[in-house]
């Protein structure tokens, strides 16, 4: 019997067997047969995977609903900031204070633009875009070089704030059960990346000392 086919059958008993049972199909990686003599590995293999693709849905889930909270933003703020952390964030004032909350640290704001009624527009509608796409990328490569910031408020009550890096595309968002930090969430949005260089343009000295910063075999720029 082709070891194939005999594969073939063990898994078709095994999802009979659950079935039976009660017990839901395994959720194994592709390739990945089940080992009947170690059904406890499988087990414990799907309920990881089941686990965190049900929590990706409950941040999606989440997310979408930043988006519609964006809709009562009145006041925005588009910022520039310092690609590097602050080596001493404590020493910085609260007015050019940005908290970059999944390395609970903080980086100084570069330049600060209230946007205008017409642009205050233009960015809840750039944002709850972002915050309604379903895919998060797994975070993104795991860096995270902060040069635009976003704030949106209802007043003085700040809604929803987070830091965009091009270089990792990605952001930030803080999840109820994120106690004290936040997670990354990955972005691939090259319109909200134009229209953030359109109101808040990096200057050529930023640039450059990314670029110095993170030479030759990195091109690309923050």
């Amino acid at each position: 019997m082709p070891m194939s086919f005999s594969f073939f059958r063990i898994a078709c008993l095994a999802l009979v067997v659950s079935t039976l049972r009660g017990v839901e199909p395994l959720d194994l990686p592709k390739g990945v047969e089940p080992n009947p003599a170690h059904p406890e590995a499988d087990e414990r293999l799907s309920a990881n995977r089941k686990f965190f693709k049900a929590k990706r849905v409950a941040q999606a889930d989440y997310r979408a609903r930043l988006a519609d909270i964006l809709q009562h933003a009145n006041r925005v703020e588009l910022l520039l900031l310092d690609f590097e952390l602050a080596a001493d964030p404590d020493k910085l004032s609260e007015a050019e204070r940005f908290e970059v909350t999944p390395y609970k640290s903080a980086t100084r704001i570069l330049r600060r633009v209230s946007a205008k009624p017409d642009i205050t527009k233009l960015a809840i509608h750039h944002f709850q875009r972002l915050l309604r796409t379903r895919e998060d990328y797994e975070g993104g490569p795991m860096c995270h070089m902060p040069i635009h910031g976003v704030r949106f408020f209802k007043n003085d009550d700040l809604l929803f704030e987070t830091s965009l890096c091009w270089t990792c595309s990605n952001y930030f968002v803080a999840y109820p059960d994120d106690y004290e930090t936040a997670s990354w969430v990955g972005l691939s949005d090259a319109e909200l990346k134009q229209f953030m260089l359109k109101q808040v343009p990096i200057p050529q000295i930023e640039i450059e000392r990314f670029e110095k910063a993170f030479p030759p075999a990195k091109e690309s720029k923050p």
